[in-house]
């Protein structure tokens, strides 16, 4: 009897203590959270990848101030307008359009007045018929 009270009190301290370390376990922010556009900074494209596919692909940019809200956020590539998926501050997620033959890549964020444009320093390699 003495020996089952011993370790029922061993577990139950057990359980005491990772709970206590779950709990106390927080994390300060969420990974997914991202700025809102800023006007007064300069919108950037630093990469973006893959480096080369076809119509239809996904693509990713990389840069910064993209902000969180798609709907002010629109990309052309080869001179045709992207597909935009979603927007976080340094990424945007798009799909590749058809036909975007010459690869250049820009961005362009805001509206109206408050609206940046911004190029990558290289070209994306469209392939026709890539699958």
């Amino acid at each position: 009897m003495k020996r089952n009270v011993l370790l029922h009190f061993k577990c139950l301290w057990a359980m005491l203590v990772i709970s206590f370390i779950a709990f106390a376990c927080k994390k300060d922010a969420a990974p997914n959270e991202s700025k809102a556009y800023d006007p007064s900074e300069k919108v950037a494209v630093m990469d973006f990848f893959p480096k080369t596919g076809g119509g239809g692909q996904q693509f990713v940019i990389y840069g910064k101030n993209f902000g969180n809200d798609k709907s002010i956020v629109s990309v052309t590539i080869g001179g045709k307008r992207a597909t935009v998926i979603s927007v976080q501050d340094e990424a945007i997620y798009c799909i590749i359009p058809d036909r975007a033959y010459t690869g250049e890549i820009e961005v362009k964020v805001g509206t109206n007045a408050n609206q940046q444009l911004a190029g990558a320093s290289e070209v994306f390699n469209y392939q026709k018929g890539w699958w």
